[in-house]
């Protein structure tokens, strides 16, 4: 039995950032899912080459890609809502919202520091249990949960009041940090 990985498939622009960063949740969920395929393998299969390159690519991902995109929102699209939103009363509840999604990006952060070793010893070749304390399917729970929350409540919000300009602004600065 071999693991499903993520492709390489094409990713909108950077110069749209609202659809980058819905592709990034589709990544997100692709790797979740890769984790999850890897909590089944291992007790059946055992440390496969495709285990410990799976490993090794879900590393990679929430390494690089996660933290990149927690600062889009956290840097760029939060802010940039808040300015938008003013004190409009339709969106009266946008603060709020944005501060409880922004929090949920440390003990996701916590989280990946504590599965990560595990997934790191499975990467080298060395086998244990990557789900104990369930601690990958916890992971894998609360950062699903935590993309959908943020489709739901910021970035319809997004659409509506981020101009063409605000944007571009994002955009600019999600391709400056993606060159460091």
């Amino acid at each position: 039995m071999s693991l499903r990985l993520p492709g390489h498939e094409e990713l909108p622009s950077l110069e749209t950032p609202l659809e980058m960063l819905l592709a990034c949740h589709g990544r997100v969920r692709k790797f979740c899912h890769v984790i999850q395929q890897l909590v089944t393998h291992l007790p059946q299969h055992g440390l496969t080459a495709d285990a410990r390159q799976a490993a090794g690519n879900v590393i990679r991902y929430f390494d690089l890609a996660a933290p990149r995109h927690h600062a889009d929102e956290e840097d760029d699209l939060f802010p940039a809502l808040l300015l938008a939103a003013g004190e409009q009363v339709e969106f009266a509840g946008m603060r709020a919202a944005l501060l409880a999604l922004q929090h949920e990006h440390e003990p996701l952060g916590l989280l990946w520091q504590q599965l990560r070793p595990r997934l790191q010893a499975i990467h080298d070749g060395h086998w244990l249990e990557l789900n104990e304390g369930e601690l990958a399917s916890r992971f894998v729970a609360d950062y699903i949960a935590h993309a959908a929350r943020e489709e739901a409540e910021v970035y319809p919000a997004a659409t509506q009041l981020l101009s063409t300009e605000a944007l571009a602004r994002i955009a600019e600065q999600m391709v400056a940090r993606r060159r460091h």
